[in-house]
């Protein structure tokens, strides 16, 4: 299996490391509703501490897509508890872990190019809660031209609007 692109020993590197568990088809949530009417730690946050323990290894942990990873709906209480469970989990494993979570943002901000924290879907309790967030959009028809881009389809414009520990950045471009 040899990649161009990647330089040498990488692909070796990841087959070795990189370890990967579809929880297609399952019924998983780290994030539920209680029997109160609020929101509570689902049993699917116990398995990954499990599992990452059972493993002995910490590192990136990554939660894809968020929508499928808990009940209620994607604003306030159910996001807050949301965030409150990720910190569980870090807490609770052997190993330090990075959770990361992909997340759609919200209509509003697709039609209007947002790249601010305000484009993500419950956006207060996000950025309250996360130390680090990405916005990737597609670029328009106009922002390409002006780069000398014939075609957008492939272009995707990034920013970075909360960074605990540094500055946030805006304005980069990348190839799809």
């Amino acid at each position: 299996l040899a990649d161009p692109v990647l330089p040498d020993g990488v692909v070796e590197l990841l087959k070795k490391n990189l370890k990967v568990r579809s929880l297609r088809g399952t019924d998983f949530d780290l994030v539920q509703r209680s029997s109160s009417g609020g929101y509570t730690r689902g049993k699917g946050a116990q398995a990954v501490v499990n599992m990452l323990n059972r493993e002995g290894r910490g590192g990136l942990v990554v939660f894809d897509p968020l929508r499928n990873m808990m009940q209620g709906e994607e604003t306030g209480e159910s996001l807050s508890a949301l965030i409150r469970v990720l910190n569980w989990i870090v807490k609770h494993t052997d190993a330090p872990v990075t959770p990361f979570i992909s997340h759609h943002t919200a209509q509003a901000s697709m039609q209007s190019k947002d790249m601010t924290e305000a484009a993500f879907r419950g956006a207060s309790d996000l950025k309250d809660g996360l130390r680090w967030t990405m916005v990737v959009q597609r670029v328009t028809d106009n922002q390409a031209e002006k780069l000398g881009f014939d075609d957008c389809s492939d272009l995707r414009q990034i920013s970075m609007p909360k960074v605990n520990y540094g500055k946030s950045i805006s304005g980069g471009i990348f190839v799809q």
